[in-house]
């Protein structure tokens, strides 16, 4: 018994950001499946197509090498079209063969998805290590499907969708995931978010409290569940000593929620005198001086913080719970303590104007982050602000590849796609394009890695104002 795990070619570049590249980062998430599997001893390989830039056919003939019993692939909404590509052409090859979907999109939108994709025997919904295990016992033992919570199949031409299944609590029962099954020497993050490498990824607790109205949370849930601190310093230990890691960018969306744990993870790093690099991800709300300082002497250097709006009625609207105030105050601690900064901006929400837009570039200017990234608004579905978009028919092309960050396809009221694509790019020009920020710039090379990051984030920057 052999199981497959697919992370599925790429969608097409033009759909990729044109001014900051995006990090090629370890699929963290098949990768904690395959850890379960593993620990249940089930054979297991992972097959991540997009790093390893397989063409089908390519992919066609490892998996005739392989020989598989099972083959699950990620789905995600803006890739969604290239999985069933897959799908499709893995089942025309592999007719006896089932397949798994699980992931973003099919957690929104089951029913849809298999509908849809007749090549899709299963779908997982929601946390992919319980179900999918569970799904393949049934199948090697030849037990019926009804009882597995949290999945879709079909049965007598007819789909069924089973209960949820409730979220797993005590993260620290899971086994880290089995990076020894990936490509780690050929995933390069941007060079923005580090300045040691090897680098890599890593994600130590899952859910978030908040609930913002643009961002959709059907896999992870509300709910936070955390590793504990020490099984979270047992996984530096392991990326530091097993793979030679030099630096993490934690990927949970919310790191410093739990001050306390974040302050007793920096400690086991300070008290065991591990020689680490991080950096994270956190809400302006979630930080004060003396949690940064304990970070910054256990090796954070960056944190990166989704501002969303530089306009108060537009962080109302979408229920981010944060003020401008908070924002100065985050970013103003953040630079006495020397941690360098991230901030996240999404332009043309709902009701936005030009004019709305526009107070957020001048608002990333004055807060001066040390890198901005700026993005057009999505209206995924399985948020509230895709019902009102959906009800008023302001997306203009509901083929999934185009629910791009870069490109609109989401119009607000009296605005129009070219319009807001010049206000995107205006964004990066006028942010950094100013002597001041060039400047600083420059003042922060220590070493020939803090060149090579600015001198890429330029040549990037000039492609995307040509293209």
């Amino acid at each position: 018994m052999s199981v497959i795990l697919i992370y599925p070619p790429q969608f097409d570049k033009k759909f990729s950001n044109p001014f900051i590249s995006e990090p090629s980062l370890p699929p963290l998430g098949i990768a904690s499946i395959a850890a379960y599997l593993e620990k249940f001893e089930i054979p297991v390989k992972i097959i991540d197509a997009s790093i390893l830039n397989l063409s089908f056919p390519q992919l066609i003939k490892i998996l005739k090498k392989i020989n598989p019993c099972v083959i699950g692939i990620t789905a995600q909404t803006q890739n969604i079209n290239r999985s069933v590509t897959t799908a499709n052409i893995i089942k025309n090859e592999f007719p006896d063969i089932p397949i798994i979907f699980g992931g973003p999109h099919p957690t929104i939108l089951p029913e849809e998805t298999l509908k849809a994709v007749p090549a899709v025997d299963f779908i997982v919904i929601g946390e992919g290590e319980v179900s999918t295990l569970e799904i393949i016992n049934a199948i090697y033992s030849n037990r019926n499907f009804e009882s597995i919570k949290g999945i879709g199949f079909r049965k007598n031409q007819t789909i069924k969708i089973n209960s949820p299944r409730p979220y797993i609590e005590d993260l620290n029962i899971l086994p880290f995931p089995a990076r020894h099954l990936l490509p780690l020497t050929l995933y390069k993050p941007n060079p923005l978010l580090y300045k040691r490498t090897p680098v890599t990824s890593a994600i130590v607790s899952r859910g978030c409290p908040y609930q913002c109205k643009f961002c959709s949370k059907t896999i992870w849930g509300n709910n936070i569940r955390e590793r504990s601190a020490e099984k979270v310093f047992e996984e530096i230990l392991l990326l530091k000593n097993e793979y030679n890691v030099n630096e993490i960018v934690f990927l949970d969306d919310v790191f410093t929620l739990h001050k306390k744990r974040v302050i007793e993870i920096c400690d086991l790093i300070l008290k065991n005198k591990v020689d680490i690099s991080w950096s994270c991800i956190t809400r302006v709300d979630a930080i004060n001086r003396a949690l940064l300082l304990s970070m910054k002497k256990s090796g954070c250097h960056q944190i990166a913080f989704g501002i969303e709006s530089g306009n108060e009625s537009i962080l109302n609207l979408i229920n981010k719970r944060i003020t401008l105030d908070q924002v100065k105050k985050a970013f103003e601690i953040c630079r006495k303590v020397g941690i360098e900064t991230r901030a996240y901006f999404i332009l043309a929400f709902p009701t936005e104007t030009r004019e709305m837009s526009y107070q957020t570039i001048a608002f990333a200017k004055k807060i001066n982050p040390d890198y901005a990234y700026f993005y057009i608004y999505v209206p995924y579905p399985g948020t509230e602000l895709w019902e009102i978009a959906e009800e008023k028919g302001q997306i203009l092309n509901r083929d999934w590849n185009h629910f791009s960050r870069w490109d609109p396809n989401y119009i607000p009221d009296n605005r129009t796609a070219k319009e807001i694509k010049n206000t995107f790019k205006s964004a990066y020009r006028l942010f950094y394009l100013r002597l001041k920020y060039m400047a600083n710039r420059l003042k922060a090379v220590k070493n020939i890695g803090d060149f090579r990051k600015n001198f890429e984030l330029i040549i990037q920057y000039i492609k995307g104002m040509i293209d």
